[in-house]
């Protein structure tokens, strides 16, 4: 056994050797958590119109009354089918560092129709606003709230279904 004091790590170099190392994970930690912004607004974005369009499905086929709307304590968009006097909950979990705001509850006729509707997913930059056509759920995206605005109201003074 070698009794060098020389050929040994000190108390210290190891505590900075494990300070550099957590330095280095908390960074990169921070960076992967920034980077999955973009997929995660994507993934909700996909989520509403996937819960749109079997919400829409769902009434169309079943000649039901359906009901959209999203819960934001618990992070969930709820797709409540009625059917037989009975309602069933559908619940699509959405990733709760994305705001989802400016969101109405939908009612969908036994024909599957709604009324046009928009949502706005995301923060300051980085938000979009979905437009959900009432008719067929076809979803055109926005960057410019205006131009959304524009055509809502467009849908208003025509007399179409917009909300």
């Amino acid at each position: 056994m070698n009794n060098d004091p020389r050929s040994a790590f000190s108390l210290i170099e190891l505590m900075l050797v494990l300070v550099i190392a957590s330095l280095v994970a908390g960074s990169l930690a921070f960076k992967w958590r920034t980077s999955m912004g973009p997929f995660l607004q994507q993934e909700t974005i996909r989520k509403l119109a996937l819960a749109d369009r079997q919400t829409r499905e769902f009434a169309e086929s079943n000649r039901c009354n359906c009901l959209l709307e999203f819960d934001p304590d618990s992070s969930t968009l709820n797709s409540i089918r009625t059917l037989g006097g009975l309602n069933e909950r559908v619940s699509y979990w959405i990733d709760s560092s994305i705001a989802v705001s400016d969101f109405d509850v939908i009612e969908y006729s036994p024909a599957g129709v709604s009324t046009t509707w928009s949502v706005a997913v995301g923060e300051g930059d980085e938000k979009i606003w979905l437009l959900f056509a009432g008719q067929t759920g076809q979803v055109t995206q926005f960057e410019d709230k205006a131009k959304l605005d524009e055509i809502l109201e467009t849908l208003r003074v025509e007399g179409a279904d917009a909300r």
